[in-house]
């Protein structure tokens, strides 16, 4: 319910849980370790931002998803979106222009 009315505290919140449960999962992985993990981890962030990135100059309209805990990470996809030039506006934000 908290995506659907946009309350951003309690995503915040979710994200948290969310992310630890990605990692732990994500590193029960056999053929993963350590470093390997991070970069493949980081490598997917990386395609993905590069996937929005194409997708947004090539498109009029654009859909895209992420895990919660990627949203609201301040060094996640959207930070490098928003390197990028990008304007990201919250939920209960408006754009004006």
């Amino acid at each position: 319910n908290a995506w659907a009315v946009g309350d951003i505290p309690a995503l915040r919140e979710y994200a948290k849980s969310e992310g630890r449960y990605a990692y732990l999962n994500a590193e029960s992985w056999p053929f993963l370790q350590g470093r390997e993990l991070e970069e493949a981890l980081s490598l997917g962030e990386q395609r993905w931002v590069e996937s929005a990135h194409q997708a947004l100059r090539r498109n009029q309209s654009t859909f895209a998803v992420l895990p919660a805990y990627l949203i609201f990470r301040d060094d996640g996809p959207l930070a490098e979106l928003t390197k990028r030039g990008y304007v990201l506006l919250a939920p209960d934000e408006s754009d004006d222009r």
